[in-house]
């Protein structure tokens, strides 16, 4: 009985550790989501400063039609049909 219980024990410290790591590795990833999209938007607005008149430097986010479109659109000028 003894032996069990000491047994549950050792499992219950395991979980316990293993919960921790989770949301140790949790909290840096949300961190790490909320800097990325701090860095994005930093982007964004430098690109808006910059304006229309400077050189694009083809960053930009697509929406799923437009990169499909683009992507199209480079297949065809590489490889005519």
């Amino acid at each position: 009985m003894t032996g069990r219980v000491e047994e549950l024990g050792g499992l219950l410290i395991q979980v316990y550790k293993n919960q921790t790591d989770l949301e140790t590795t949790l909290t840096l990833t949300r961190s790490n989501h909320q800097v990325a999209l701090a860095n994005n938007k930093t982007l964004e607005d430098v690109l808006k400063r910059i304006g229309e008149n400077s050189k694009d430097v083809d960053w930009r986010r697509w929406s799923e039609r437009e990169d499909l479109q683009r992507s199209n659109s480079l297949l065809n000028d590489h490889h005519p049909s």
